[in-house]
């Protein structure tokens, strides 16, 4: 059902039973930004319940750019930026909150690096660069999720910054080979990597899309929602590789730059958080 009406903005609300979870999905035509204000009252949910906005606009590609909690009056405010779609998501059951800590985050590089480890690195990086093979490198982040029972909604969260004054875009994918050691991985031996073509390989199998992250030269945390991936997940730990593909023929315009992320060993850590 449409539940806001207004010319300039579509609203459309639905809930998934299975996932347990409310969706509100909103496209927004106008040129400049709009501040909404949203009555969940009529969805009976407790004061304190989690919603967090994916956002598709001229800054983001799906990730998560904020989350925030439901007052206890019902209402929800934010800002819809201008000509932008943003999911809400409200999961309906809300439990303990838990934070996982990454077990393991290395970054490896090519051409004269590839057999180099630099698990000791404290910041992790990635970077296609078609000119100038030893600058290609991708990050691997492994999170232990044997402690973990309800998942309500998993949250992907890594702390960086682009090289430059220019923004930088990513894809993240969930792989489910975790069997490698940050302080011997390397370009050779790292899990699901065409070496060659600097891509993820066996996506759908054992590699799945996570999403895209857009950083820039203000360091903050970014955020994926990750929760079908983590709940789908079979084993006792998961992997998330950090890797800049070519997505199209001339998509080679940020050649020289990179973006940093904060490892488990830094003050912002690569996180899980789960609720």
């Amino acid at each position: 059902m449409k539940s806001v009406p207004d010319n300039e903005v579509d609203a459309l609300t639905s809930y998934n039973p299975e996932e347990m979870r409310y969706y509100i999905w909103l496209v927004q035509r106008k040129l400049s930004p709009n501040t909404l204000t949203l009555n969940l009252k009529s969805l009976n949910l407790p004061t304190g319940t989690k919603v967090f906005a994916e956002e598709v606009s001229a800054d983001a590609y799906g990730e998560v750019v904020w989350s925030k909690e439901i007052s206890e009056n019902g209402q929800l405010s934010f800002e819809l930026p201008a000509q932008s779609v943003m999911l809400l998501t409200i999961p309906a059951c809300q439990s303990t909150p838990c934070t996982l800590i990454a077990t393991a985050d290395a970054t490896i590089k090519s051409g004269s690096n590839s057999e180099k480890n630099f698990g000791k690195i404290k910041k992790m990086s990635v970077e296609m660069n078609a000119s100038q093979i030893n600058h290609n490198q991708v990050s691997y982040i492994k999170f232990d999720l044997s402690k973990v029972d309800n998942i309500n909604a998993a949250l992907l969260q890594i702390y960086g910054n682009s090289s430059d004054k220019h923004s930088y875009r990513f894809h993240v994918y969930a792989l489910d080979n975790c069997d490698w050691n940050e302080m011997s991985l390397n370009w050779n031996n790292a899990p699901n990597l065409d070496r060659e073509q600097m891509r993820i390989t066996q996506v759908g199998n054992t590699a799945h899309v996570a999403g895209e992250i857009v950083v820039d030269k203000n360091a903050s945390y970014h955020q994926l929602d990750v929760t079908g991936l983590v709940r789908k997940c079979k084993q006792k730990e998961i992997t998330f590789a950090l890797i800049r593909e070519l997505r199209q023929l001339g998509d080679d315009s940020d050649n020289e730059r990179s973006c940093y992320f904060d490892t488990k060993e830094s003050n912002n850590k690569p996180v899980l958080s789960i609720w």
